[in-house]
């Protein structure tokens, strides 16, 4: 049986997306049953998380085929390349990709156009290119792909 391991979300990392290639938060009862398909005991759950001080929200790593289950939310672990063929660590959630260079993670959401532009401009500089759109996203959970561009 699989153990849930539960962790405060402001200490996600790049390591941590290279270990486990999907994460979900814990927000809806319903969500148990879920978490019960994919072998996690509910007295175990409830267990990690009691056992938990922080106060912020919590987020674990699931096996891989989590990634096609309605969690409502969800971490994507993802191999993002750069046009120039730079290939960076990301994560996907809900509308927001996010890349990670050199120890920072840059966030892309097309609803948020001028940020989005803001943070392409600084990981260019930190990955030493002149451009990063369009990334070329490739999800290690399920292997699918996609483009993603502001436009």
């Amino acid at each position: 049986m699989p153990v849930l391991t539960p962790k405060p979300i402001s200490q996600l990392s790049e390591a941590d997306f290279v270990a486990h290639a999907v994460w979900a938060a814990y927000s809806d009862p319903e969500e148990m049953e879920l978490l019960e398909s994919l072998g996690f005991s509910a007295s175990q759950v409830m267990s990690a998380f009691a056992e938990c001080t922080s106060e912020e929200d919590l987020v674990f790593p699931l096996p891989n085929e989590a990634a096609s289950l309605p969690f409502r939310y969800l971490w994507l672990s993802a191999t993002v390349t750069l046009p120039t063929g730079v290939v960076l660590t990301g994560y996907r959630t809900s509308p927001c990709l996010a890349v990670f260079c050199t120890g920072h993670a840059y966030l892309f959401n097309k609803a948020l156009r001028s940020a989005s532009l803001d943070n392409a401009i600084s990981l260019a500089q930190a990955a030493g290119v002149n451009q990063v759109f369009p990334l070329k996203v490739q999800f290690l959970a399920t292997g699918s792909h996609e483009e993603f561009r502001l436009e």
